[in-house]
């Protein structure tokens, strides 16, 4: 989609906005680190795993923010996206860790609760 943004943009905008194509990259880069992390919590949501998720989701959503308009003072729009890839680029390290502890049978304290 993200070739072909610039098509649909036109088709459905006609012109009347301008999308940058660094917003086009970070959407795409966002839209697939998104759908890493919802694979990884469906199956954490449906074993009842939960707790870790619950301490990142807090911890992201206190930094989201701030990191964001940092990063739009630099970078513009690009930098609020930037900032939200970087915040659920924590959840897309330590589900599959998770994950996998679980799977195995390894999971203790945190990890399996």
């Amino acid at each position: 989609m993200a070739y072909l943004a610039p098509v649909a943009f036109r088709l459905w905008l006609n012109d009347t906005v301008n999308v940058p194509v660094s917003v086009t990259v970070w959407m795409c880069i966002f839209a697939i680190v998104s759908n890493w992390n919802t694979m990884f919590a469906m199956f954490l949501n449906g074993t009842g795993k939960i707790r870790l998720q619950l301490y990142s989701a807090v911890l992201v959503s206190i930094i989201n923010v701030p990191l964001s308009i940092g990063l739009l003072t630099y970078f513009g729009v690009s930098g609020v996206i930037m900032g939200t890839v970087a915040c659920l680029g924590v959840s897309a390290v330590w589900s599959p860790i998770q994950y996998y502890k679980i799977i195995n049978n390894t999971a203790k304290g945190i990890w399996g609760s």
